[in-house]
């Protein structure tokens, strides 16, 4: 593990990882150590990639992502921010736009942990919390070779037909200015994130569009219009009646119920 040299707002150290099991498990490790509000756990490559499902791993080769968990303290369960992930989301995807301005308009949020590039995913947020500590985990596809031979999946410098030859390696400039600007907007966002509600519709993917709506664990199955997110960071559905409906838990397919 090293300390590398990375513009963190928080003022917290950056720590770096040729290689882990994830870096979650590793963010959760250092905050036990007192690791300080703001740390940053960043990976190359993780053996044990997580995602908002068992059975869905993160997957990625070594050297070609932005791997990292950001851990976040705060004193009690009602001091953390509510709809974490989307606005987390949203920094992404502003963020990104403003280091590669060709990503503009192109970039959509599924609610309610992805972020989408031409329908595909480019990068999976999953968020935990033990009641005062948040451990929020991100995963982006940067140079992902093997982004083709996964169903739905996208890379970012292949999306924006960007030559290899002018990206520098995962330990040079690109990693470390993405992590930056990321970090920053994210700060931004929690702290002083009023927009962040507008900002997130506007990019919501699917938004208009008609989809199923899948409750956790075989709970229900909807059908409706997607119409957008409330301010809590419901998703809410119009079904066939007309009647609209917020629902703050599942899973968004296109796939017919």
């Amino acid at each position: 593990m090293l300390k590398i040299n990375v513009k963190n707002p928080w003022g917290a150290p950056v720590f770096y990882f040729e290689k882990c099991g994830s870096t979650m498990d590793e963010a959760r490790r250092l905050e036990k150590q007192g690791a300080p509000c703001g740390s940053v756990i960043a990976a190359a490559f993780q053996t044990e990639g997580r995602g908002r499902f068992k059975e869905r791993r993160w997957q990625s080769e070594s050297g070609g992502n932005l791997l990292f968990t950001l851990l976040l303290r705060y004193n009690d369960f009602n001091a953390i921010p509510k709809a974490w992930t989307l606005k987390t989301g949203v920094a992404i995807a502003l963020a990104l736009e403003k280091m590669f301005p060709a990503l503009a308009g192109k970039l959509n949020i599924k609610w309610p942990n992805d972020i989408m590039l031409s329908q595909k995913k480019i990068c999976g947020i999953l968020t935990e919390s033990d009641g005062k500590n948040v451990f929020c985990g991100i995963g982006l596809n940067l140079l992902n070779k093997n982004a083709d031979a996964m169903p739905g999946a996208a890379s970012l410098f292949k999306e924006i037909s960007v030559n290899k030859e002018q990206i520098p390696s995962i330990y040079g400039a690109h990693f470390e200015l993405i992590l930056e600007e990321i970090l920053k907007q994210i700060k931004i966002m929690l702290e002083d994130g009023d927009d962040w509600h507008a900002a997130l519709n506007k990019r919501l993917f699917g938004k208009g569009e008609e989809a199923c709506f899948l409750e956790l664990h075989g709970g229900e199955k909807l059908r409706g219009i997607v119409c957008g997110v409330s301010p809590a960071g419901a998703l809410i559905i119009e079904k066939a009646d007309g009647a609209k409906i917020e629902r703050v838990s599942g899973e968004l397919t296109s796939n017919f119920c």
